[in-house]
């Protein structure tokens, strides 16, 4: 829909990110190929960012990027959600069940 994907991660999400290539191929993969700071640059950057519960997710939300936290029921988004006023999220007991109407709704509560 006319929006830039970028694909951050290390280099062992490689397997993960070429199945999302399968169905949006244009999404640009630097997983594997920033340093932090550059990662932190990308995400500053970012007008959105959306992922499950890790690391970049959590810098994206320190930098105040809006940001879109998905989490299994591996972990608890009470406790470990990112803080902050730009910050939605939803959770699905298997991550691959989370719909996403589900998380557009929570890109759609941010823009709120």
């Amino acid at each position: 829909k006319g929006v830039a994907c970028v694909a951050v991660g290390t280099v062992s999400d490689a397997e993960a990110i070429s199945v999302i290539k399968i169905f949006v191929p244009e999404v640009v993969d630097v997983s594997g190929k920033t340093t932090l700071f550059e990662l932190a640059g990308i995400l500053r950057r970012a007008h959105l960012v959306v992922g499950n519960d890790t690391g970049p997710l959590h810098l994206a939300a320190a930098l105040g990027t809006p940001t879109v936290a998905l989490f299994s029921g591996k972990s608890n988004p009470i406790w470990s959600k990112p803080p902050g006023p730009k910050v939605a999220w939803r959770q699905s007991e298997n991550l691959a069940d989370l719909s996403v109407a589900n998380a557009v709704s929570a890109i759609d509560e941010l823009r709120r």
